[in-house]
This record gives structure tokens, C-alpha cells and sequence, in this order.
């Protein structure tokens, strides 16, 4: 069956935004990726809170790697070169308590410089959560388990070069930090916003309507461009899933994630593929 490809654009802001879908499971934006960033003058009397249940499950995340690297007679961080992250949840909670993208942003943060020495290093990630799990002993079960998997791409291997499987940890999601200022407020890339409302609206009006919605989903995403090597693959998921979410798709049927990115070879275009599965 012969896919039709539909091209688009919409201005955001001052920019032209061109993409493609196929009309129910596959978009694909033209052009260098965005990455989520925050706006902060370190020159000016601002600082930035972040929570301390988080920071203290990253924490824990960082200590259960380091001891088994430890144990293998390791010393972290690992040695420079790029990787592929793999997290798993099991969890009783609701899964609207562990939004897939945050909780990966979560781990990795706790993984970037104490296991990893910068988590642009991370080429690939993905995340997994089927789900709340039933189980009869409520009261004596833990509420989360976690697997994490840090494997080296140039390896031929299938072993990962170091994790822990299936702990109880409470799992705390990423949430997002306080600026504080003389106005005690948060500034963020408006652009994103836009971006991510825009092109959503622009592929209702076309006619798209995404395959799959209702049911478990995954979804794949990757990011090519000639500045991705400098971009952190979490960050950059965090623009552009919610074109999906304004598109219909909830975000608590989405069972796992898949990021890949990319940097541009010969004359590749650059671009972001988003595919819904």
C-alpha cells in the first residue's frame, strides 16, 4: 500500500514551519530540531529551586549505578562516548502520577555527570511503563519498581555496561525548577509553546486523525540535524510530544517512548520524525 505524504506549513512567530503526515501516524517537521530551554541570567541576583524529593530520587538512581560499577571495579563516570539509555517502571500508581517523558528526563538527570559525563552522550533512550500493576498485598508491596540499562553504542555486545533491575524506589518525575527573581516567576521559550500548538492545529484542519488512539501506544521519535550532537534527546522530546497530546492523543495510553538522534550526514535534511504506533 502506497503511503501519501501531505505537506504543510504555518508561521511561528517569525519563522516558516514546513512538515509532512501521512494522515494517521506520522509527522515529520522540517528543519534543525528545538530542545527545551529555560531563560536564566546568571548574572542578575536570580537562582534557580528545584524540588528535593526529586533531586533526591535522581540521587538514588545516581548511588545504585555508582555501586555497581563499584562492585565491577569501575570508576565513574563512564568513559566518553555516546550510549543508549533503557528505563523501566512497574508501578501500582495511576500512570497520570508517572508521565513517561518526565520520568526518562528524571532519570537521566540523575545519570548526567555522576554515571555519564554529559547525557548528550545519550544517543538513544526509551522508556517503558505498562502500566498499574494488580497486585493482592497492597500494604506489604512497594509502589514502584525501576530497571535501568545504560548500554555503550560502539559495543557489539547485548550486555548493558552497567544497571539495576526491578528496585523499589519511589519514582518522582521531573518537575519543573522555580527561577526566582525580584517577580518570583518562571520564564520559558515561549517559541515552543507556539510550535507545538501551531503545527497541532494546522494537521487538525488538514484532516489528520491519528490511528491507534484508545489503545496502548508507542511512541518513536528521531532527531536529525547538523547542532543535535550538542542537544540533550530528552529535551528535545519535551518540544515536540505535546503536538501529539494537542492532537488528541492521551498522554496515560502511551506505554513506552523511543528517542533516537542523528546527525546529519551529507546532504540529509534535517528534521524531527514523529511516528505514533
Amino acid at each position: 500500500m502506497t503511503t501519501t505524504w501531505r505537506k504543510l506549513k504555518v508561521k511561528v512567530a517569525t519563522e516558516i514551519v514546513e512538515f509532512l503526515h501521512d494522515g494517521s501516524s506520522t509527522i515529520e517537521i522540517l528543519g534543525e530540531p528545538h530542545s527545551q530551554s529555560i531563560e536564566y541570567d546568571s548574572t542578575k541576583e536570580e537562582g534557580i529551586l528545584q524540588s528535593i524529593q526529586m533531586m533526591d530520587f535522581q540521587a538514588k538512581v545516581a548511588m545504585l549505578l555508582r555501586a555497581e560499577l563499584k562492585r565491577m571495579g569501575m570508576l565513574p563516570p563512564l568513559p566518553a562516548e555516546r550510549y543508549r539509555v533503557e528505563i523501566d517502571v512497574v508501578s501500582r500508581r495511576p500512570k497520570k502520577e508517572l508521565p513517561l517523558i518526565e520520568v526518562m528526563k528524571s532519570v537521566v538527570d540523575g545519570i548526567n555527570k555522576e554515571i555519564i559525563g554529559n547525557d548528550r552522550s545519550i544517543y538513544e533512550c526509551c522508556i517503558t511503563n505498562a502500566g498499574p500493576q494488580n497486585v493482592q498485598s497492597r500494604s506489604t508491596q512497594p509502589l514502584d519498581n525501576l530497571s535501568v540499562r545504560i548500554y555503550p553504542l560502539s559495543a557489539n555486545t547485548g550486555s548493558p555496561v552497567v544497571s539495576f533491575s526491578d528496585v523499589p524506589i519511589y519514582i518522582v518525575p521531573k518537575e519543573k525548577p522555580l527561577l526566582i527573581d525580584f517577580d518570583n516567576d518562571t520564564r520559558w521559550e515561549p517559541y515552543n509553546w507556539d510550535l507545538q500548538k501551531d503545527v497541532a492545529e494546522t494537521l487538525q484542519n488538514d484532516g489528520m486523525q491519528l490511528s491507534g488512539v484508545g489503545g496502548p501506544l508507542q511512541v518513536n521519535m528521531t532527531f536529525i540535524g547538523g547542532k543535535v550532537a550538542g542537544m540533550d534527546i530528552d529535551n528535545m522530546a519535551r518540544v515536540y510530544l505535546p503536538i501529539l497530546w494537542n492532537l488528541g492523543v492521551n498522554e496515560e495510553e502511551v506505554n513506552a517512548i523511543h528517542l533516537y538522534k542523528q546527525p546529519v550526514q551529507g546532504h540529509q535534511q534535517s528534521s524531527t520524525l514523529i511516528v505514533l504506533q
